[in-house]
């Protein structure tokens, strides 16, 4: 006599994997009878699939010695994968200086665990720190007589001084040049020699 199989129980079932490779399910098929057979079906799964990256647009402001620098953190908006984890890497220029403005490009280049590969790109836009330069000196004197001019250089966001900086003040035809000190005040001391007059200082 025949006797109808039921539906096969899964009696074994793995646990999900991280990546490609292999999954092995084991089926029991029991008859009324309680005689047993084992059928074992291997999934292979093949991940092709690229993971998926997105920059950000870093911008950075150069400090007063002229430097600053990005980490990958400061270029990476994102990443995402449809079969694990994602491992990125920030490749190209990550300190900068004045030759650097306005702008250079990164890559970032993400690896899924199958070694699938995205890559995307950013501009960093780079900027000069803003200063503010406040003249305070004299604005007349008499002809051969020594004038002091006066300027606070500091940043324009903080309010903090700028030392150590070559100041140049120009009045008409007189050139003259100062560096800031600890407060950021150039000071010099110039004797006008030019005929009478209104002079621009710049």
């Amino acid at each position: 006599n025949q006797l109808a199989a039921p539906e096969p129980v899964v009696t074994d079932v793995p646990g999900a994997i991280a990546c490609e490779g292999t999954r092995e399910y084991k089926y029991t098929y029991v008859d009324e009878k309680g005689l047993a057979f084992v059928w074992v079906y291997t999934y292979t799964i093949d991940d092709t699939t690229p993971p998926v990256v997105v920059c950000k647009k870093p911008v950075v402001v150069l400090d007063r010695n002229g430097q600053a620098s990005i980490t990958l953190s400061d270029v990476l908006e994102s990443k995402s994968d449809n079969c694990g984890t994602v491992d990125v890497e920030l490749i190209g220029q990550t300190a900068f200086t004045c030759e650097d403005v306005p702008s250079k490009t990164v890559t970032l280049k993400a690896t899924d665990c199958a070694g699938n590969i995205a890559t995307c790109e950013a501009n960093v836009s780079i900027n000069l720190i803003s200063t503010s330069l406040v003249y305070s000196g004299a604005t007349k004197g008499q002809y051969s007589d020594p004038v002091y001019l006066k300027a606070t250089l500091t940043e324009e966001t903080s309010g903090v001084p700028i030392a150590y900086k070559n100041i140049v003040f120009t009045l008409g035809e007189q050139t003259i040049s100062a560096t800031t000190d600890e407060d950021g005040i150039a000071f010099a001391p110039l004797t006008l020699n030019q005929k009478s007059g209104p002079y621009k200082l710049v």
